[in-house]
């Protein structure tokens, strides 16, 4: 009878378990994105600093990703600073040369052998951050995998040359006479 009651007073959708779990949910959800967004500007700040780190090589400053890669300069220039390859470039700032510009840092990037998933150049010049923040991500891992994998390459080059010198220079002292041998 009370549930009844409950149910006309309340309306036939509204269960008291129901409205619990709804609200538990929507403060979930409102958690969730407040995390996203701030997991966002995490990156978004890393990865500023990053490639402000190899621009330098050139003279441009990055304040905001979302917006200072859109017209494909900064995006072309940080790629020549990373590998000292010469992208083609469109000089212009319409919407056209824009995509252009990004299109031929994606080419390049393709040339490399780098996976790019769902990126495309609109995304970029529309300041898209989750793809923006995706493709400098697998700029990160491409380049900076690959030199922190030529210096550890270099380093074992250099210990092997290193204990190749010594085990020479120690046989060389160490090697028996004619004395020691007649003994």
């Amino acid at each position: 009878m009370v549930g009844e009651w409950y149910r006309s007073h309340q309306g036939p959708s509204v269960d008291p378990s129901d409205a619990f779990e709804r609200e538990v949910l929507d403060h979930y959800e409102l958690n969730r994105e407040k995390y996203n967004d701030e997991r966002d500007n995490i990156q978004k700040k890393t990865f500023t600093k990053w490639v402000n780190k190899h621009l330098t090589k050139t003279g441009l400053k990055v304040d905001d990703l979302f917006i200072d890669l859109r017209d494909g300069y900064a995006l072309i220039a940080l790629l020549e600073a990373l590998t000292g390859d010469r992208i083609q470039k469109e000089n212009g700032y319409t919407r056209f040369h824009r995509i252009q510009n990004v299109q031929y840092c994606l080419d390049f990037l393709k040339k490399k052998n780098i996976k790019l998933v769902n990126i495309r150049p609109e995304d970029i010049v529309e300041g898209n951050g989750k793809l923006t923040l995706g493709l400098i991500w697998t700029i990160i891992l491409n380049f900076q995998v690959s030199v922190i994998r030529q210096r550890l390459l270099l380093e074992s080059q250099h210990e092997l040359m290193t204990s190749t010198s010594r085990t020479s220079v120690s046989q060389v002292y160490n090697r028996p006479t004619a004395q020691t041998c007649a003994n």
